[in-house]
Order: structure tokens, then sequence, then C-alpha cells
């Protein structure tokens, strides 16, 4: 797949970036149990994107904001869940999460549990290292106590326990 992008660069230039904006299988990351019959050296999408972002032919910091802005646009759970997994692919460094605590704070007003859930650890993180504080948590932390799931609201509380210490 790598190979297929790179020889044709109006794709890494134009067309890749629309697979953020759809819901997409492209970033689904059970390729081998849904279609047991792929060659075992099968490269996914996931992959080979971010292959070709470690290599350069591909805008990393592009990358890693389109995958967090494409949480807003989907609605499929699954879709949602391979977005985040394929962020976490793509293993952003300490300055890269600090360059956008922002974004991640935001997402705890996000709608989908798994999201909340997937952004709740970046966000100690980000509180752990000073990138955000208390004041602009709590705004954004009202919505985590409307999602079903009991494990948000108390990550939240330890957040804001953890910022009232610091």
């Amino acid at each position: 797949l790598r190979d297929r992008l790179l020889a044709k660069p109006d794709l890494l230039e134009t067309e890749v970036w629309r697979l953020f904006e759809v819901e997409t299988s492209a970033f689904a990351f059970d390729w081998q149990r849904r279609f047991p019959n792929l060659p075992a050296d099968h490269e996914s999408w996931p992959q080979a994107l971010a292959r070709l972002a470690a290599a350069g032919a591909l805008d990393r910091q592009r990358l890693l904001d389109a995958s967090l802005d494409a949480l807003w646009v989907m609605d499929n759970g699954t879709v949602l869940g391979n977005f985040c997994r394929f962020h976490a692919l793509l293993a952003p460094s300490v300055d890269e999460e600090d360059a956008r605590a922002g974004h991640y704070a935001e997402l705890l007003r996000h709608r989908a549990g798994p999201v909340v859930g997937f952004a709740l650890p970046r966000i100690a993180a980000l509180v752990g290292r000073g990138r955000l504080t208390l004041e602009e948590l709590l705004p954004r932390l009202a919505a985590v106590f409307e999602l079903k799931a009991k494990s948000h609201p108390l990550a939240a509380l330890k957040l804001v326990a953890r910022g009232a210490k610091g």
C-alpha cells in the first residue's frame, strides 16, 4: 500500500486526507480477523500512513491533527475507536501531546464515552506535566458526568483532585 501511495503523489497530497472526513473502515485494526486469507505481510491503512509519516512522505503533525479532528465528524462507534487507535499508533511524543493539549481537553465534551476514555489518560499526563490547569478543564468536565460509564466521571474527579493539589 505504501509503495502504491508513493507512486501517486496526488493521493498523498489530497486524497488520503479525505479518509479523515468520511466514515470508513480503512482504519480498522482487525483486518486479519475479518479477512483471514490476507497475506501475513498485508499492510493496513493505519500501518501505511504511520510508516509514510515516519519516512517524511506524509505530514505527521497533520496526521495527528486529522485523527483528532475526525473524532468530531464521525458517529459510528467502531470508526471512532479506529481513529483513537490510529492516533495511539502514531505514538505522539510529549511535545506533540503538549501542542495538542486543548484538543485533548476538548474531547472531554465528546458524546461518545470511548473517545472520552481515550482522552482521559492523555489529559492526566498533561495535567501532571503542568500543561493543562484546573481552570482550563473545569468548563469541559461537566459533560463527562452525563456519560453512562462510571469510570469516566471517577477519572475526571481524580483530575480535579490532582489539579487542586498542583
